[in-house]
């Protein structure tokens, strides 16, 4: 201190400090808590961007890309903030600090945080088949490849949007554990779907690895001789039904896919020529047991229309077999798909427009394979045992034209006529003989019975129930509609040719003015002679007038003498 300066003058200070040393409280926002709080918004940050340059790659997502810019421009906003400025970066996670764990707000970033971790960080147990002890199955990666790629042709056309809710392909959302459901020989879906056109609309379902389960009834879904599941099985059937209800009426379809990655070529699984097919049955070819596994869930699944082989060939080329009918249904086939460098799938669109035309196919109602499904769910609906007929030869090839088959005795319509004279009755059974029944009153209207058009035989009735031996059958299909003086006039001029004397009053006709339908027959040299069981027949032809088989409204007024029809199958239960 200066000699002068009053602190040494006053109190003898001859020397003092420059610098004091004291201690002084602020506020430091740069702490490990507000680290992590500004690293979590950066993370939400960059998620939410990326997850904004993915929807708008998409048609479609707009409303979702929007979301995320919003999001985005928010926690853009917040870490503009002058509190983040003084904030250093972020270089562990103080995940058992008091503060994050315990006060408010902190607490709830913390949270939300975890639970953007935890689904972020997706699990997938079928990946570790994948890669067991250091090896990779290609095989089942390229069959859960073709899932995705199917999967998405059946969101574009049955679902109207590019991709499944999450919920169908991840579990354990709620629980903070996700999980994708994706795993071999484990069924996955049905995913659901609709396919819609003007004429007619389907229900469309697509599942991974169904299981058939062996079931003996014909209208209960499953295999007819062992449990099977097949890679990937497209299912259809008309709008309002339920599936079961489908099922049982032969309006649903199963369409079956295998992936098999050992299969090169076209030529390895079907052969060159016949000498390849040869070989390959000689050595037990596994890739031809590829092809006979697909006859199999054709032949086995029951209402299976198709089953068709995918493997990963290098050349886009593919063959479905359509032998069977000139139609696309049923049919086996293979189709050659594989990603290229860039992972998209090469071959996919010869399968996508198969797959169209699949879809257009069963939208329409006039094929032959709507037809085939009809007959079918009829000749099984009431579960009827054969019938024995003895002796009796039936005809194999139409009596009208030879070159069609003869129709199953199921619809081969019987007519009872009734006669009530000798000569009535002897005009029916001339090589060239007439028989009519009544139609109804020429002053009102008569119902035809629908029947009546499919009439191939005539069986004489008379009354007391007495049937007479033997069948008539038409000399050509349908019949002639009359009045009562028209159907004289006709008959007079047969019995002119005939050299039949006083036929009028032999060959009854009513005297009230009726509307008759008549039809040219013959006897059926095959039932010469059969004797048949009057009240059999019947008890037979009340039960077939009360059968749903029958699908006729009742006919309101009618009276015995009016034309009653059996089908042969039914009438042959009445043989003696």
């Amino acid at each position: 201190m200066p000699e002068s300066h009053a602190l040494r003058t006053n109190y003898h200070l001859a020397t003092v400090a420059e610098h004091i040393s004291y201690s002084q409280k602020r506020r430091d926002l740069d702490t490990a808590e507000h680290r992590f709080i500004k690293f979590a918004l950066q993370d939400f940050r960059a998620f939410v961007s990326r997850s904004a340059e993915v929807f708008e790659s998409e048609s479609g997502w707009e409303a979702a890309a929007a979301i995320c810019r919003r999001l985005s421009g928010i926690l853009d906003e917040w870490l503009g903030r002058a509190f983040f400025t003084s904030v250093g970066e972020f270089r562990f996670a103080p995940l058992g600090s008091p503060a994050l764990q315990r006060k408010g707000g902190y607490r709830e970033l913390l949270r939300w945080w975890l639970r953007f971790r935890t689904a972020a960080e997706l699990s997938w147990g079928g990946g570790e088949d994948l890669f067991h002890a250091g090896h990779r199955d290609v095989a089942q990666l390229y069959e859960y490849w073709l899932f995705f790629e199917l999967l998405s042709w059946f969101y574009r056309k049955c679902a109207a949007q590019s991709r499944p809710p999450i919920e169908e392909l991840i579990e354990g959302l709620d629980e903070n554990r996700p999980n994708l459901r994706l795993k071999t020989r484990v069924q996955l879906g049905p995913f659901v779907g609709a396919f819609v056109t003007s004429s007619r609309h389907l229900n469309a379902r697509f599942a991974y690895n169904r299981r058939f389960d062996v079931s003996s009834q014909h209208e209960q879904p499953g295999s007819w001789t062992r449990r099977l599941h097949p890679d990937y099985t497209f299912t259809f059937w008309p709008e309002g039904m339920e599936e079961a209800e489908a099922e049982r009426l032969e309006s649903l379809v199963h369409v079956h896919f295998d992936a098999k990655y050992r299969v090169e070529s076209i030529e390895g699984l079907f052969g060159g020529n016949a000498t390849d097919e040869v070989d390959e049955e000689q050595d037990d070819n596994y890739k031809r047991q590829d092809l006979l596994k697909m006859h199999a869930y054709r032949d086995a699944i029951k209402r299976s229309h198709g089953a068709y082989v995918l493997y990963p060939g290098r050349r886009s080329s593919s063959v479905t077999f359509r032998g069977f009918f000139h139609e696309i249904l049923p049919g086996l086939g293979a189709f050659a798909i594989a990603p290229d460098e860039s992972g998209d799938a090469q071959g996919m669109q010869a399968l996508e427009e198969f797959l169209d035309e699949v879809l257009l196919h069963l939208a329409n109602r006039t094929t032959a394979q709507e037809r085939i499904s009809y007959h079918v769910s009829e000749a099984y609906r009431l579960h009827e045992p054969a019938v024995a007929y003895g002796a009796v030869t039936l005809p194999e090839k139409d009596i009208y034209a030879e070159e069609f088959r003869a129709p199953p005795p199921a619809e081969d319509m019987v007519l009872f006529a009734w006669y009530r004279t000798d000569a009535q009755r002897h005009l029916a059974e001339s090589n060239e003989g007439f028989a009519y029944v009544r139609l109804g009153l020429r002053a009102g209207a008569f119902h035809v019975h629908p029947n009546l058009a499919r009439v191939r035989h005539i069986l004489l009735r008379t009354s007391g129930g007495l049937v007479a031996p033997g069948l008539l059958t038409l000399r050509e299909p349908g019949f002639r509609v009359y009045t009562r003086e028209q159907l004289r006039d006709v008959l007079r001029q047969h019995a002119r040719g005939a050299g039949v004397a006083a036929w009028e009053s032999d060959v009854a006709i009513d005297a009230d003015d009726y509307i008759y339908a008549l039809f040219r027959c013959r006897p059926d040299f095959r039932f010469a002679d059969q004797i048949w069981h009057e009240q059999r027949v019947m008890e037979l032809i009340e039960a077939f007038e009360t059968d749903a088989r029958n699908k006729l409204i009742e006919n309101v007024g009618r009276t015995s003498p009016y034309p009653r029809i059996l089908p042969l199958r039914d009438l042959l239960k009445a043989r003696g």
